[in-house]
């Protein structure tokens, strides 16, 4: 369980957010750490969890590599569930697959969200999105995306 507080830690997400996100007291949240072993969760909370670190088992934990897409990836799931009382700020449909900021009353798609969130070009946040799926661009262009020039939006 140690493994799992400190990646809560690195990730950034509070005890509080936690509990959002599993529908639980915080104090549920500081009884759940104490125990010695992830699988002494309740069923239900443990998947909740597993879901939002993006890993099928607890033994799973000990492969997180935390990195900028990781982290991104794990705030995009904990910002969706979480069903706050105060007005949402941003709304991500995962079957839509866009995104709505209220706060600044912007919308997009996948590769616009990359672009503001990163503060990276569109071309560039395409790239990267499509490195991350394993997509070669040049397959897709038949150019190689290095030598591909940038072209400003």
């Amino acid at each position: 369980m140690r493994k799992l507080n400190d990646l809560l830690h690195e990730l950034g997400i509070s005890k509080v957010k936690l509990a959002k996100f599993l529908g639980v007291s915080r104090q549920m949240i500081y009884n759940y750490l104490e125990l010695d072993d992830l699988n002494k969760w309740p069923k239900d909370k443990k998947v909740l969890l597993l879901n939002l670190l993006g890993i099928k088992s607890p033994e799973d934990l000990d492969n997180i590599k935390i990195d900028t897409d990781y982290i991104l990836d794990v705030e995009t799931r904990l910002n969706s569930l979480i069903e706050n009382s105060q007005e949402k700020k941003v709304s991500i449909n995962g079957e839509k697959k866009i995104f709505n900021c209220f706060s600044c009353n912007t919308k997009g798609n996948v590769i616009y969200f990359v672009s503001k969130y990163e503060n990276i070009s569109m071309e560039q946040a395409t790239i990267k999105l499509a490195k991350r799926a394993g997509i070669k661009i040049e397959d897709v262009i038949g150019v190689d995306a290095q030598d591909a020039p940038l072209v400003s939006a």
